[in-house]
């Protein structure tokens, strides 16, 4: 699998005299990258200075992003799955999928199904490029323009990763409502996102006006049993 990033580093000076040292780059990494970090970024004798070193450490920050995760390759003929999307091929392990969904685990192991290619017609290209990402990476790849879509994926196939992943991404997004949250959390069981948004109402009109919302009476019981006790603390 090959990863394109963008990505900017950044030397944090420890000395109020003198200033930060930036750089920007792109990059595609693969298996086929041998080198690691940036020589050019900066000399050694530059970065053990005062002005760089405090206690015998130094300070950078690494800003990254991805733009796009490439599964067009059969690496090293180490693939035995082939995922078809819009015609486009996604190579991956039958093995990898198995550890983190139940789906392909009942698929493949269970059922024992024997076909290399799989045609998936209910999803974007992108969205699955993301979710096929997910196996893989060792970071969310989820964006706000991706999250709800990451969400029936990981339903769909029964990942548990990308669904703890995803609750920790809209514990985190401020942007999303408490009564969009509210929903997700009631529907897929996210327990830590449903405390954080009950305790987020602290004020009864906001628990108001939680309760007359469309979507308070499609909530589990034991969901709106939980913000009526929060009603309580305001009694």
């Amino acid at each position: 699998m090959d990863c394109s990033t963008d990505w900017t580093m950044k030397l944090i000076c420890q000395n109020e005299n003198g200033q930060d040292v930036f750089a920007t780059s792109s990059m595609c990494y693969s298996n086929a990258i041998k080198s690691w970090g940036w020589s050019q970024f900066s000399k050694w004798d530059d970065l053990i200075t005062d002005e760089y070193m405090k206690n015998d450490s130094i300070i950078i920050d690494i800003d990254l992003s991805f733009k796009y995760y490439d599964f067009s390759k059969n690496i090293l003929n180490l693939t035995d799955i082939t995922f078809k999307v819009e015609d486009v091929e996604f190579y991956t392990s039958k093995a990898i999928l198995c550890m983190q969904s139940e789906y392909f685990y009942d698929l493949f192991i269970n059922k024992k199904h024997e076909e290399t290619v799989l045609e998936i017609k209910d999803v974007e290209l992108d969205d699955f490029r993301f979710f096929m990402a997910s196996f893989y990476l060792f970071f969310n790849t989820i964006e706000e323009k991706n999250y709800e879509k990451l969400i029936e994926l990981a339903e769909k196939y029964k990942v548990p990763t990308l669904h703890k992943n995803c609750e920790q991404y809209l514990l985190k997004n401020v942007k999303i409502s408490v009564e969009k949250k509210l929903e997700y959390a009631d529907k897929y069981d996210y327990y830590d996102l449903l405390k954080h948004c009950v305790k987020s109402l602290d004020n009864a009109q906001k628990i108001k006006n939680i309760q007359k919302s469309v979507e308070f009476h499609k909530f589990k019981e034991s969901t709106k049993l939980m913000i009526m006790k929060r009603v309580l603390d305001f009694c």
